[in-house]
């Protein structure tokens, strides 16, 4: 009964209002009346405070949060300038990101390997944390990460920027992730919306087989609805994650209370991002007899499938080549297409 009752204490959103200050009577007058009554609330004021850090703090250890800002930070810092700005410009994001008073809103960006969601993804939190951090929260999967663990960095996020904890939340013994679901359900409303961001959600591996990228995806979809919730998830085009997302096979099953978005990175969208990576490629390179400019330009575009993954390896094997020579050597040693590419040791920053 009492694990209950701290559950319903967690998801009872915002700190109660304290008691009134008691009634000081003094024969000073109201002078000192009203100094007593300063110093009480001056006390409860830090009273409260103590108990609202003690409830963060304890629920924060109860969610072993994992944070993923070094892979954002490192996306960012790698992503060449003026580059993935296009798509906030795109007019599938631009509905996506607007306002939403009552239905939740889900953009699933999806794209061919080493396409650069990576890299539109981080551009994406870049730009949305510029706009309202408190309501923002992300992850970066990976191999060795659950969907669990989205979950709960996103809800360990929240608590960080949010006074969003009920009193009695300091008790809590465990939390389940149906309590987590329960919760964010709860922000949403409470901080009339939030913004909950997924890269790479087809290469996190559950614990349980039966905790798989789908049921992350239900539960996600029934704790969001009606909600003025927006969620990014960015992955490859996949058979379950497609049947939990797309528009066309699930836009109406949910009714009104959430809508789904698709954006299918192309070549084409790209296209003016990968000539930005040419250009980074070949700054400082002299040109040689035998072969132009042109010419290793559209040999290494053939060569690399037009992804930014196997650009960015390259990139890192010729940042000290002064000849296109010497930046033909490199490009000879190269795998063709992404396949080959990536997960070798560049790969602690997806670019796919």
């Amino acid at each position: 009964m009492k694990m209950r009752q701290s559950i319903k204490s967690l998801l009872c959103l915002g700190v109660r209002a304290r008691k009134d200050a008691p009634d000081y009577h003094s024969d000073d007058g109201r002078g000192n009346c009203a100094q007593a009554s300063n110093s009480s609330t001056q006390s409860n004021d830090n009273e409260t405070t103590s108990s609202a850090n003690a409830r963060r703090k304890n629920v924060l250890g109860l969610l072993e949060a994992t944070y993923t800002d070094q892979t954002l930070h490192d996306a960012l810092r790698l992503r060449h300038k003026n580059t993935c700005d296009w798509i906030l410009d795109h007019t599938i994001f631009q509905e996506w990101a607007s306002k939403s008073a009552g239905a939740a809103k889900v953009l699933w960006l999806t794209g061919a390997p080493g396409i650069g969601k990576t890299f539109l993804t981080a551009r994406i939190v870049e730009h949305l944390l510029g706009q309202d951090s408190k309501q923002v929260a992300y992850f970066f999967a990976s191999k060795r990460l659950s969907p669990s663990e989205t979950l709960r960095s996103w809800a360990a996020q929240l608590i960080l920027k949010n006074d969003v904890l009920g009193n009695g939340a300091e008790d809590l013994k465990q939390l389940r992730d149906s309590d987590v679901w329960a919760f964010l359900h709860n922000v949403a409303l409470k901080l009339n919306g939030v913004t909950l961001i997924i890269d790479g959600l087809d290469e996190s591996q559950p614990v349980e087989p039966r905790d798989g990228q789908s049921k992350f995806l239900q539960k996600l979809k029934e704790s969001l609805q009606n909600t003025p919730a927006r969620v990014l998830v960015a992955t490859r085009d996949v058979p379950d994650i497609r049947g939990e997302l797309s528009p066309d096979i699930c836009g109406n099953d949910l009714g009104e209370g959430i809508t789904f978005h698709e954006l299918n990175v192309t070549r084409d969208d790209v296209s003016e991002d990968l000539d930005a990576y040419f250009q980074k490629i070949f700054e400082g390179v002299v040109e040689e007899v035998g072969m132009t400019r042109e010419e290793f330009e559209e040999r290494l575009n053939g060569k690399s499938d037009g992804t930014f993954s196997w650009l960015f390896h390259l990139q890192q094997r010729t940042e000290y080549s002064y000849s296109l020579g010497d930046l033909r050597r490199r490009l000879d040693g190269m795998p063709c297409g992404v396949d080959e590419t990536v997960g070798g040791p560049w790969h602690a920053v997806r670019c796919g």
